[in-house]
């Protein structure tokens, strides 16, 4: 037996710690911000819990497996490089943590997110994503949406969205802080799905969720 079968290469160490860095941010990191963070609130919720269907919150705890398999597809391992990448290349700050909380309904609630880039001389947040293609019809809502949302969290001026595809780079600015008023409808909508033209084709719960759109 050659000392390949016995070794792991290091094509292979690459691959698992790009996937360790991935479950610590993604996973790891979610888990133990809603503990720190969630104690002394009624309900925590992420910004990307606000810009999806509001039954993904119960799919994750029922099948985290899914979850965490997801973090192994080509495309969300090569969008978190992309990610890591343009970070680096910024004299900004990144991975920025940012949290609010508010009264709805005689509860407090906090909404907490992680900023990809803040530019604080200028007020600005950016978005950082990574597409197969630039299509008419971005920056898609959803994306906006979050990024507004993460302009809120930090007090910005304004927010910035970056796609970075094989097709070339397209940026986007301007887009406005969402108001507290649309933050608690936003926490208040229990749309299942909230994007039903698109969202149940693209989730990874969809073999699993008896409220898709697919049938």
């Amino acid at each position: 037996m050659s000392s390949l079968d016995e070794a792991e290469t290091l094509g292979e160490r690459f691959i698992r710690e790009l996937a360790d860095h991935m479950m610590r941010k993604y996973h790891e990191r979610h888990e133990e911000l809603r503990k720190r963070l969630g104690g002394d609130v009624d309900e925590l919720y992420f910004v990307h819990e606000l810009c999806e269907c509001r039954r993904k919150r119960l799919m994750r705890k029922l099948y985290p497996e899914l979850e965490l398999a997801r973090l192994f597809e080509p495309q969300i391992m090569l969008g978190e490089l992309v990610h890591v990448a343009v970070e680096s290349l910024t004299q900004s700050q990144h991975e920025v943590l940012k949290h609010k909380t508010l009264e709805e309904d005689g509860k407090k609630v906090r909404i907490v997110g992680t900023i990809d880039i803040y530019h604080p001389e200028s007020e600005t947040v950016v978005e950082v994503k990574y597409a197969r293609k630039l299509d008419s019809d971005t920056p898609l809502e959803h994306h906006k949406l979050q990024a507004s949302l993460y302009a809120w969290l930090a007090n910005a001026k304004t927010a910035e969205i970056w796609y970075i595809t094989p097709e070339g780079i397209r940026t986007y600015y301007q887009i406005e802080p969402i108001n507290e008023n649309d933050v608690k409808t936003l926490i208040k909508n229990l749309k299942i799905p909230m994007w039903p033209k698109w969202e149940c084709r693209y989730c990874q719960y969809i073999n699993v969720c008896g409220a898709n759109s697919r049938f």
